[in-house]
């Protein structure tokens, strides 16, 4: 393309500078051939009055035909002209060019008299009358005693300006082919001085097309070529930052959208799914690949979601519900369905925002769950206050064994009533961030030692056997007091739930980077539907069980939270009629944010 637009920028320069020269040439040809033949007719006229003057002298002195011939012939040659003298009746009186026999000598014949005598004093140019020679004529009145009794011709021929006109011409020729090849030369390389900028930003913009940015073209000059590729480079410049902006807010939309928790779903007019978002995968347990350009009905696992975003591409109504979904897992979704606006105000298509709610309701749950569960706890220990102290007051208080049976049952009770509000002032400091852990290097067969001399008694009242297995230098970076409690609970837990003559084994070893703490009874063991649920506040398995044996139901709930907040994990593994197994790991060094 740029060697088409080259050539075609030479060929008009050269077209138009030969164009130019011919002109000139021609107007300088006929401007030549003018200047010789005006010369020319100049000296036929300067020349015709002397003439004039001669022959009327002859014809006054009376001079015969002859004289007249004879005379007519020296100044011809003399003038290098043709001399014709009319008589007035157009009679030829005498001529320089016709032999004795009367023909004519070049002209092949005497001019025609009659046109001759019609025309008055002047120049003009004619051919001769056999049209072979081009030639000036001066036609002179010719007078005697104030009469006109004739004329006199004067016939020149022009070869001489002819020969000038053609030589100039042949020199116009040569320079207009000379001045062709110098403006060749010139176009071609003031063409290449434009065409190769052109070039190099056709192919900037071709490499531009094809992605690359970065090209440049060198700006060299002021013109406007230059001024087109300072523009070119300043517009890849632009559509460089505004690509690259565009490709950094898109990244940030897509990691918004792959990172965020909400469900996004995005369709066209005619409900054609386009986007489809990670948590919108996981919600309808599909791939985004094997949707995407499908209907809205591909997507099945949430019912009436279809329905929704068709009712809002119809309707142009932002429509909320909240929705069950079985598949991949039991969940509640807040779905919101919203049009999707053009520049025109017209309905492009929909988007669907889906919320999660499934926790949030399970967490409104527990808590009226935890509400109910406290006040009944909380009812039980003081009825049973309330009752004792009634019977006393009706006169048990005379009865000694009675009234100490009453009084081992108020003991028994506000201690249910301490442990109960002990453990709920420590839920409470663990979610509110009050009892942050307060790690130091600490001994874990100290902690575990402590623990079981503490319970010893009450392991001893049932019989029970506690082995512990602990390395006396298994270390661990964690609070003391709160994995104390720790192993409080869970021991006490195994004491609880195992029957008399059991045993309770505690075991503890260490990783690269992590110590575990195991508490193994041989107890009633945990069914497998309550295993998931055996951490939840208030939750027991054997309710009767658990009041008779003074527990709360917030002993694993707070061995959890205490774990959690030191990094940690705590599991469980149970079998009916077998026994539990509580297994805790924890951090063995200081993290590395505390460092």
């Amino acid at each position: 393309m740029i060697s088409r637009i080259k050539w075609r920028f030479t060929i008009t320069y050269l077209a138009i500078t030969f164009t130019a020269m011919t002109a000139l040439g021609i107007v300088l040809s006929y401007s030549v051939e003018r200047e010789f033949v005006q010369e020319v007719e100049n000296t036929l006229q300067a020349h015709g009055k002397l003439v004039k003057n001669m022959i009327e002298s002859m014809m006054k002195r009376g001079g015969t035909a002859g004289d007249l011939t004879m005379l007519c012939r020296s100044l011809g040659a003399q003038i290098r002209a043709r001399v014709t003298v009319y008589g007035a009746d157009g009679s030829v009186l005498g001529d320089s060019h016709v032999t004795t026999h009367g023909v004519g000598l070049e002209e092949g014949g005497l001019p025609e008299s009659a046109k001759v005598l019609r025309e008055s004093f002047g120049c003009r140019i004619c051919h001769s009358e056999a049209r072979t020679l081009k030639g000036a004529t001066v036609i002179i009145p010719l007078q005697l005693k104030g009469q006109e009794v004739g004329k006199i011709r004067l016939w020149a021929p022009l070869y001489e300006a002819e020969r000038a006109a053609g030589r100039t011409r042949r020199i116009i020729l040569a320079t207009l082919a000379l001045t062709s090849i110098i403006m060749a030369a010139i176009s071609m390389r003031l063409t290449a001085s434009i065409a190769e900028p052109i070039t190099r930003m056709n192919e900037m913009a071709r490499k531009m097309a094809a992605g690359d940015l970065s090209q440049r073209v060198p700006v060299s000059g002021k013109d406007e070529v230059a001024e087109l590729a300072a523009s070119l480079n300043l517009m890849a410049e632009r559509l460089s930052d505004n690509i690259g902006q565009l490709a950094e807010q898109k990244d940030r939309m897509g990691t918004i959208l792959r990172t965020m928790a909400d469900g996004i779903v995005v369709t066209d007019r005619k409900g054609e799914i386009l986007l489809l978002n990670p948590a919108s995968e996981r919600m309808f347990g599909v791939k985004a690949q094997d949707v995407v350009g499908k209907e809205i009905e591909a997507l099945t696992n949430i019912p009436n979601v279809p329905a929704m975003v068709r009712t809002t591409l119809e309707t142009g109504r932002i429509i909320s519900e909240e929705l069950g979904s079985q598949l991949p897992a039991e969940r509640i979704v807040q779905v919101y369905s919203s049009p999707v606006h053009d520049e025109r105000g017209s309905i492009s298509g929909a988007v669907l925002v889906l919320h999660d709610v499934t926790e949030s309701r399970r967490l409104v749950e527990m808590r009226k769950d935890f509400v109910a569960n406290v006040s009944h706890e909380l009812r039980t220990p003081v009825a049973s206050i309330r009752a004792i102290v009634g019977a006393l007051q009706a006169g048990a208080m005379q009865d000694p064994q009675t009234l100490e049976r009453f009084v081992n049952s108020l003991d028994s009770e506000t201690e249910r009533l301490s442990l109960l509000l002990t453990d709920l002032l420590n839920i409470s400091e663990l979610e509110s961030g009050k009892r942050r852990p307060r790690r130091s290097m600490v001994n874990l067969r100290e902690i575990v030692g402590q623990a079981v001399s503490n319970l010893a008694e009450s392991a001893n009242r049932s019989r029970i056997g506690i082995a512990v297995t602990v390395p006396p230098a298994l270390r661990a970076y964690v609070d003391r007091r709160q994995i104390y409690q720790v192993v409080v609970n869970l021991v006490d837990n195994a004491i609880k739930y195992t029957p008399e003559g059991g045993s309770v084994e505690i075991s503890g070893e260490e990783t690269e980077s992590s110590v575990i703490l195991r508490v193994k009874d041989t107890g009633v063991g945990i069914a497998p539907a309550h295993i998931d649920r055996i951490f939840e506040r208030f939750y027991r398995v054997d309710k009767a069980r658990s009041r008779q044996l003074g527990g709360t139901g917030l002993g694993l709930s707070i061995v959890r939270d205490i774990v959690e907040a030191h990094g940690g994990t705590v599991t469980v593994e149970s079998t009916e009629g077998v026994g539990s197994t509580f297994t805790v790991t924890l951090p063995k060094m200081k993290p590395e944010s505390e460092k």
